[in-house]
């Protein structure tokens, strides 16, 4: 990613301000300190690993405030439950959904815009509550053999514009 430009003094203080501010962030502000924010436009909304969350400047420029909330809290989670490592030998994609599920479903739980209408860019938020309770791992064998046998269901496809990386 060569457009990577930090964003660590203006991010860091915006969700530091949204953490202080917002009761649905306590527990979350703790891992703030060894976040490091980036913004890029190389993908489309956001991703977060190893300790960065990215950006598109755009997208979070689309947001309203409830919107980024959810994002932020979304992202965090991902590296909170390390996605990443556990993830390792499974399809990415899959393993991704499944793992949106979870963190949307729980997010959805704690109040958080999980719900459409969004400016999220359309295709819907992957929140669907038939996996409530379930684990990533869980989630993700569902998913994968589903998409063994559908590989097209556009049920089981990333949406493009939402909190899903």
């Amino acid at each position: 990613m060569s457009d990577l430009i930090s964003a660590d003094t203006t991010l860091k203080r915006v969700v530091g301000e949204m953490m202080n501010i917002d009761k649905r962030f306590v527990g979350l502000s703790r891992y703030l300190d060894d976040i490091s924010f980036y913004w890029s436009t190389s993908i489309d909304t956001a991703c977060a690993g190893d300790g960065f969350i990215f950006f598109n400047p755009n997208f979070w420029d689309n947001l309203v405030s409830e919107e980024r909330k959810t994002v932020v809290a979304h992202e965090i989670w991902h590296l909170i439950l390390d996605h990443l490592n556990r993830g390792e030998g499974l399809d990415p994609d899959d393993y991704n959904i499944a793992n949106d599920h979870v963190i949307n479903l729980g997010l959805n739980s704690d109040g958080f815009k999980t719900q459409t209408p969004t400016n999220f860019d359309g295709g819907g938020i992957l929140c669907d509550p038939q996996y409530r309770n379930m684990s990533s791992e869980q989630i993700y064998r569902i998913i994968h053999q589903k998409k063994k046998q559908n590989p097209t269901d556009p049920k089981l496809q990333p949406a493009q514009g939402t909190p899903s990386n």
